[in-house]
């Protein structure tokens, strides 16, 4: 783990490395040195983008190496801690992005280290709505609280079995934030995982088949954002169910195990109320990209399989306009849910707040006098500007009625969960983050089961 030291600071207008605000990019690696990320887009900047970012350069040599000089325009002053980077050690770059016109901004910023005959390249673009006529922000001091300049923030887990030092692949990451998963990703061939995350107090635990599980507590931000596991192989009567479901409300653990749930397709009467699930599907040309419909329509289907006669499930549809796309119907027309869900088709923009007042209307005309009456919306990204603050009040509006609304998010990004949380929060739900199929499935399932037990 590597922290922040005193040591002298260096201000120099030419020289901007920077961690990309609207995508994470891959590691970049040239020889001994990581770079991360390998290119750069801060998407479209307004008046209330955030300018300020960093960026880590890790040199994972036996040697240390130096920055000999950079390449950059004017529009970038950088503050950087030191030009030389120690072995094992990481070099931190701290920059300001002030741009001078509005309009499409394209540059390649070159890095030239000792170790390296040519020089690291860096794309850098940005699409600039709004430019500060009044002058240039500085570049904020490392002596800055890194949740006082930094809303985002670029972390890194690597896992490896305690006795071989081997990595472990296809490890589970959870990151958790005051009992809510905010995050699940998977370690690659190597072991590691990044991703971007807003600076925080979080629980991280790591887990993997056939090992102990571990947890870690505290602050993930620019100075502590290099986590390393040693997972020890677990014993037969230590093993947990990987697909075991924790209510977060009471911190018990559910004994139904979700896999038993898809194979069986019963949640017993006696311990699960009834459901009436209104789905809010998200339909806008942005679901249509990568594999985001299909994961949307794997974790429906496997919902259906579990729902019994007593269970009944509602679709609305939203991209340019909200539209029913079937009307209640019980666990008993399994396939009649099944085909709408499979015929599902994306196109058009996002606009939620029509969606959202149509599927309250339908729980209102549904509501089942004993047992959980709720909405969930599955969407990729956070809604206009113009239907955030409707969208809201229609959520606190139900919520007043005694409808929970929580949210399935598809490989969102930071800022699309920042604002999903807070429709959750307004809702008296929460927001499930889905990466894969297994997870979709998963965590629908735990939803239901979380508001329907007695």
């Amino acid at each position: 783990m590597i922290y922040f030291q005193s040591m002298p600071m260096v201000c120099n207008a030419r020289f901007f490395i920077v961690l990309g605000l609207s995508f994470l990019f891959p590691l970049l690696a040239i020889g001994q040195l990581v770079v991360s990320p390998q290119k750069i887009s801060f998407g479209e900047v307004t008046k209330e983008s955030l300018k300020m970012v960093d960026i880590i350069i890790e040199n994972r040599s036996s040697k240390s190496d130096i920055l000999l000089s950079s390449s950059f325009g004017v529009d970038f002053e950088v503050k950087f801690l030191s030009k030389t980077v120690a072995p094992n050690d990481r070099m931190i770059v701290r920059v300001q992005f002030n741009p001078r016109r509005k309009g499409n901004f394209s540059e390649v910023a070159e890095l030239f280290f000792a170790s390296q005959k040519e020089p690291i390249l860096i794309p850098i673009s940005a699409d600039v709505r709004y430019v500060n006529v009044n002058g240039y922000l500085p570049c904020p001091d490392f002596n800055q609280k890194p949740a006082d300049c930094c809303s985002s923030n670029l972390f890194m887990v690597e896992v490896y079995d305690e006795n071989t030092k081997k990595p472990i692949p296809g490890a589970i990451v959870r990151i958790e934030e005051q009992g809510y998963i905010q995050l699940r990703l998977s370690t690659n061939k190597e072991g590691k995982v990044s991703n971007e995350l807003r600076i925080g107090f979080y629980d991280l635990v790591v887990s993997a088949i056939d090992y102990i599980p571990e947890t870690r507590t505290g602050y993930i931000n620019h100075s502590n954002a290099h986590f390393i596991f040693y997972l020890k192989k677990s014993k037969a009567e230590d093993s947990i169910p990987a697909a075991e479901v924790f209510v977060q409300e009471t911190g018990e653990v559910d004994s139904l195990n979700v896999e038993q749930i898809l194979d069986d397709g019963v949640l017993p009467r006696d311990q699960y109320a009834a459901n009436l699930m209104v789905f809010l599907l998200d339909v806008s040309g942005s679901m249509g990209s990568g594999n985001k419909l299909s994961l949307l329509q794997d974790g429906l289907l496997d919902l259906t399989n579990v729902m019994r006669d007593i269970d009944q499930m509602g679709l609305v549809s939203y991209a340019g306009e909200a539209k029913v796309l079937l009307s209640v119907s019980g666990g008993n027309d399994k396939e009649g849910i099944k085909k709408v869900v499979a015929e599902l088709k994306t196109g058009g923009k996002t606009s939620g707040a029509k969606g959202f007042k149509k599927s309250y209307q339908m729980l209102r005309k549904h509501r089942l006098k004993e047992g959980n009456n709720q909405l969930i919306v599955i969407t990729d990204g956070a809604f206009s500007v113009e239907d955030q603050k409707q969208v809201e009040k229609e959520v606190v509006k139900a919520r007043k009625k005694g409808f929970v609304t929580s949210i399935l998010a598809i490989k969102p990004n930071t800022f699309a969960i920042e604002n999903l949380s807070k429709v959750a929060e307004l809702g008296g739900g929460r927001v499930l983050i889905v990466d894969e199929y297994v997870e979709a499935s998963q965590l629908l399932i735990e939803e239901m089961q979380n508001r329907s037990r007695k």
